[in-house]
C-alpha cells in the first residue's frame, strides 16, 4: 500500500467549522481597541513601577526596622527625640510620640507631656493606643492641679473604657487622688471601697484597700492629705510592657504602700544623712 493510500485510510480528527460567512468576527476589548499600543505601552509602565515600589518598600522596611529597634532601646527623652525626628514617618511613629510624652510626664514636665499626648490624639485618631493617649493626657490635668477638668474628665473615662481592666484602674484611683485632693474625703474613700468590692480576686485590691485605711485615717484626723504620689503611669503601648501600678505613694510593692511605716509616704528611699522631712499623717 502506498504512503497515499496509508494516509487516506488512517482515521483523521474532524477539523473545527470555521466562522460561517456573515458571521460576526470576535472583537477586541473596547479599551484594547481604543488604546492599542498605548495601554501595552501602560501595562509595562505599571509593571516598572511595581517593581520600583517594591524595592522601595524593602529599603523603607529596613529603615522601618531600624527605627523600631532604635525607639525600643530609647531610654531617656532626648533618645526618643532623636528617633522621632529622624523617622518621623516610620510605623512607629505614633508608638514614639506616646513613648516621649510617657517619658516627658516622669520627667515632670507636665505641660510638655500634655502636648505630646494632645497632638497625638489630634493626630493619630483610629490609633489602638488612643485609650493610653487619653488617659496620659487627664493624669497631666491631675498633675498641673485642674482638678475638676481631671475628675470630669476620668469619670467619662471610666465609662467609656469599663471592659479596659488593663488601664481602667489607673483612672480608678487617678480619680480618687482628685477627690482627696479637693477634700472630698468621704467620696475617695467610696470610689476606692466600690472598687475593692468589684475586684476581690484582682491584684488591684490590696491597694485599694491600703488606701481606704490611709483615708480613714485622714477623715477621723482631719487633716485632707493626698493618699498616692502622682499616678507612675505607664502607656501600654510600646513595647508591648504592662502597665505601670500606681502603688499607694510609689510604684513599688503593694506592701510598701500601707500607712505603718511614714518613709513610705515619699516615692524615693529616706535618706538617713537627712533627718529633716515635712511630718507625715499621724505623726
Amino acid at each position: 500500500m502506498s504512503d497515499n493510500a496509508k494516509r487516506t485510510s488512517s482515521p483523521t480528527q474532524p477539523l473545527k467549522e470555521g466562522p460561517k460567512a456573515g458571521a460576526p468576527v470576535p472583537a477586541l476589548p473596547a479599551w484594547l481597541k481604543a488604546y492599542g499600543l498605548s495601554a501595552c505601552i501602560g501595562a509595562g509602565i505599571v509593571i516598572v513601577v511595581i517593581v520600583s515600589a517594591t524595592a522601595y518598600r524593602s529599603r523603607q522596611n529596613k529603615s522601618y526596622e531600624v527605627a523600631f529597634q532604635q525607639l525600643k532601646a530609647a531610654k531617656s527623652i532626648q533618645a526618643v527625640e532623636q528617633v522621632l525626628a529622624q523617622y518621623p514617618t516610620a510605623p512607629s511613629a505614633p508608638d514614639a510620640r506616646l513613648k516621649l510624652a510617657n517619658e516627658r510626664y516622669h520627667a515632670g514636665l507636665i505641660q510638655e507631656a500634655m502636648a505630646d499626648y494632645e497632638m497625638f490624639l489630634s493626630k493619630y485618631k483610629e490609633h489602638t493606643n488612643t485609650v493610653a493617649a487619653e488617659l496620659g493626657r487627664l493624669l497631666c490635668l491631675e498633675a498641673s492641679g485642674r482638678l475638676s477638668e481631671a475628675l470630669e474628665g476620668l469619670d467619662a473615662f471610666t465609662n467609656k473604657y469599663a471592659a479596659q481592666l488593663y488601664i481602667i484602674p489607673q483612672a480608678v484611683f487617678a480619680k480618687a487622688r482628685c477627690l482627696q485632693d479637693m477634700d472630698r474625703l468621704p467620696e475617695a474613700r467610696a470610689v476606692y471601697e466600690d472598687f475593692a468590692l468589684a475586684n476581690s480576686n484582682n491584684v488591684w485590691a490590696a491597694q485599694a484597700e491600703s488606701s481606704i485605711d490611709i483615708v480613714d485615717r485622714l477623715i477621723r484626723e482631719g487633716k485632707p492629705v493626698r493618699t498616692n504620689a502622682p499616678a507612675n503611669f505607664q502607656m501600654p503601648a510600646f513595647p508591648a510592657a504592662p502597665p505601670a501600678i500606681p502603688l499607694g505613694s510609689s510604684d513599688a510593692a503593694p506592701a510598701e504602700a500601707t500607712p505603718a511605716a511614714p518613709a513610705t509616704a515619699s516615692p524615693e528611699p529616706p535618706k538617713p544623712a537627712q533627718p529633716v522631712q515635712p511630718a507625715a499623717p499621724g505623726k
